[in-house]
């Protein structure tokens, strides 16, 4: 079975109005970090701006600031449309619609640099990953070292 890496990225909404969660988690695999190189090759070759693919989210959260420990609440009635992942030259995105609203959310970009650091850590062999240390440069990356080293 394929590995799959699972993202928390935090969600904007353009409508400020919209009751929207404030987390999304998201799953990158093998075969989204090679379309994601095949779409930065053809954004360089093509001039083009950003190359898009339908995709969604596999769980919506909400922030409970009141629970003790993780605050992130699944969010199970967040009914959306039009789901997308979004590959740019430097960075990745997931957006969409609020169901049945004109209302548009999306995650927080994501620079592919961030990406790659972070899916190198998360497939690395187990007795690799302390070779890492000190070595990460960005956050996400480091959780996934600390998750990986049991800390």
């Amino acid at each position: 079975m394929a590995k799959k890496m699972q993202l928390i990225l935090p969600l904007n909404c353009d409508d400020e109005y919209a009751d929207i969660p404030s987390h999304a988690q998201v799953s990158v695999d093998q075969d989204m970090i090679d379309f994601i190189h095949k779409a930065v090759t053809q954004i360089g070759a093509l001039g083009a701006y950003k190359i898009i693919r339908w995709d969604s989210v596999d769980t919506y959260f909400k922030t409970d600031y009141e629970r003790e420990g993780d605050p992130l609440v699944e969010y199970e009635d967040f009914r959306t449309e039009c789901e997308q992942f979004v590959v740019r030259d430097t960075s990745v995105q997931w957006l969409g619609l609020v169901k049945d609203t004109s209302a548009e959310w999306s995650t927080s970009t994501l620079s592919l640099e961030e990406l790659e650091e972070a899916w190198e850590i998360y497939t690395v062999p187990k007795e690799k990953v302390p070779l890492y240390i000190n070595k990460l440069q960005h956050d996400m990356a480091k959780k996934i070292f600390n998750k990986r080293m049991g800390a």
